[in-house]
C-alpha cells in the first residue's frame, strides 16, 4: 500500500511602494509589479532555487519543497524608480517550513529615489506669485534613520526653541505644495501649525531701484577702487576702500560694481563692519562669505545672485553656513548644481535671501543611481537657510529708512 504526501509549502507576499507607507499601511500603498524574489534552499541536498515574479497587484507566489529553510533576496525592475534595497522588509528574508503544507507571507515595500527638498530653521518664507503653485518641493515622509532632521520645510532654530518654526505668505490666490501625498501642507511646518497667509501684498519692492534711491548713490556713482571686477580674482574684502575712523563703529557705507561680479576667495566680516555692495548685472559667489555677529553685509543686484556649485559641505548633516548676509535680487536667486544627478554638496545659507523674479534650488545629493547617495535626499535638505535676527538689529541707517506709501480713497 503506498500514500502520496504533499511535500510543498508556499512562499507568497507583496511588493509595495514604501515611498509614503509603511507595512501596516501596505493596502494602502500603490503595488509593484515585475519584481522577483529568489527563494534559495539551506539545508537540504541537492539545493534548489525558485524564482517568483510580482503581478499587476504586487502579488508573488510560489510551492516550494517541504521541509526546507529557504532565503529570499529580492529585486525591482530596472528603469521604475525605486532603490535597489526595500525599505521595509515587513517580517523577515528567511522561511523555515518544518513540515508539509505550511505557508509564509514575506512582504516588502520599496522607496523611490527622491529629489532633494530644502529647509528654513527659525525664519519666515515668502513668495509673492498670484496665483498657481507659488512654493513647490516634496519633502519626504518619514524620517530614516536616528537622529534625522526634522521632516518640514519650516523647522525650530538650532537652540529648538518652541514656536520658532516661523511661516509662509504667498500671493493671494497661489498654494504651497510639500508633498506629492493627499495632504499638500502634511510637511510644512515641524510643530505642525502650518501657518500660512494668501496677502494681496501692493506695497513697494525694496529691490535695487529703492535701495539705490535711499543710498543715493546718482547718475555717476564711484565704482569699487582697486577692485578686479568678474572673473578670476572677483571682489576682494581687502581690496575695498577702507572705512571712514570717526564712526562708532566705523562704516564703510555702500559700494558700486558697474558690471557681472564674482566672490572668487573667502570674505570674512568682522563685528565692526557694515558693507553694502550695489552690482549693477550679476552676482556669482564661488566661496565662502562668513559675517561675525555685530557685522552687516548685503550684496544687492540688478540681476541674477548664483551660489555656485562648488559652495557647500560634504556633510550632509551640518547646519554651519557657508553664506552669510543679505542678499537681494532683481531677477531669480539661485543656488546652483553640479549637474543631474552629480551628487551635489549640501548648502547652508544664514541671512535673508531674495530673488523678485523667482528662487531656484537645484543641490541633490543623488550620484547616479547608487542607493546609498539616494538615501540621503531623505535624511536631510539639499538647502538649509538660517534666520539671522542680529542683521535686522545692525541694518544700516539708509536700508532701514521707513517706506510709505500715499494712496487716495473715498471718503
Amino acid at each position: 500500500m503506498s500514500q502520496a504526501e504533499n511535500c510543498l509549502g508556499t512562499i507568497s507576499g507583496t511588493y509595495f511602494d514604501a515611498t509614503d507607507f509603511t507595512c501596516p499601511q501596505m493596502a494602502l500603498a500603490p503595488k509593484v509589479s515585475g519584481g522577483t524574489t529568489q527563494m534559495d534552499s539551506t539545508l537540504y541536498a541537492p539545493p534548489i532555487t525558485y524564482t517568483a515574479t510580482t503581478n499587476s497587484n504586487g502579488v508573488y507566489t510560489q510551492s516550494v519543497r517541504s521541509p526546507e529553510t529557504y532565503a529570499l533576496s529580492e529585486t525591482v525592475p530596472a528603469g521604475t524608480g525605486f532603490l535597489a534595497i526595500p525599505r521595509y522588509i515587513c517580517t523577515s528574508n528567511i522561511v523555515s517550513f518544518t513540515g508539509q503544507g505550511e505557508a509564509a507571507t514575506r512582504d516588502y515595500g520599496w522607496w523611490k529615489s527622491v529629489p532633494a527638498w530644502f529647509q528654513l530653521m527659525g525664519g519666515n518664507m515668502g513668495a509673492e506669485a498670484s496665483s498657481g503653485v507659488a512654493i513647490q518641493t516634496y519633502v519626504p515622509s518619514s524620517c530614516v534613520g536616528s537622529p534625522c532632521a526634522p521632516r518640514a520645510i519650516l523647522a525650530k532654530d538650532t537652540a529648538g526653541t518652541t514656536g520658532s518654526s516661523g511661516w509662509v505668505a504667498v500671493g493671494p490666490s497661489a498654494s504651497i505644495v510639500t508633498t506629492t501625498g493627499a495632504s499638500t501642507l502634511a510637511n510644512l511646518n515641524e510643530e505642525g501649525t502650518n501657518v500660512y497667509a494668501q496677502s494681496a501684498r501692493a506695497a513697494r519692492r525694496e529691490n535695487y531701484g529703492e535701495f539705490y534711491r535711499r543710498f543715493s548713490l546718482g547718475f555717476d556713482p564711484s565704482t569699487l577702487s582697486n577692485t578686479p571686477l568678474g572673473g578670476v580674482g572677483g571682489i576682494t574684502l581687502g581690496n575695498l576702500a577702507k572705512p571712514d575712523p570717526i564712526g562708532s563703529p566705523p562704516a564703510r557705507g555702500a559700494y558700486y560694481a558697474p558690471g557681472d561680479t564674482t566672490i572668487a576667495s573667502a570674505w570674512s566680516v568682522a563685528s565692526t563692519e557694515k558693507i553694502v555692495i550695489f552690482v549693477n548685472g550679476n552676482l556669482t559667489i564661488a566661496a565662502p562669505i562668513t559675517v561675525a555677529q555685530g557685522g552687516f553685509l548685503a550684496f544687492i543686484t540688478t540681476s541674477n545672485i548664483t551660489i555656485d556649485s562648488s559652495v557647500g559641505t560634504s556633510d550632509t548633516t551640518s547646519t554651519t553656513p557657508q553664506v552669510e548676509g543679505v542678499y537681494i535680487a532683481n531677477g531669480t536667486f539661485t543656488v546652483a548644481s553640479k549637474g543631474v544627478k552629480q551628487g551635489d554638496l549640501k548648502f547652508v545659507g544664514a541671512g535673508t535671501f531674495v530673488g523678485w523674479t523667482g528662487v531656484s534650488l537645484n543641490r541633490d545629493f543623488r550620484l547616479g543611481d547608487d542607493t546609498t547617495e539616494g538615501l540621503k535626499n531623505f535624511d536631510e535638505p539639499g538647502e538649509l537657510f538660517l534666520a539671522r535676527p542680529d542683521f535686522v538689529v545692525n541694518l544700516p541707517r539708509k536700508m532701514a529708512r521707513p517706506v510709505i506709501d500715499w494712496q487716495e480713497v473715498a471718503p
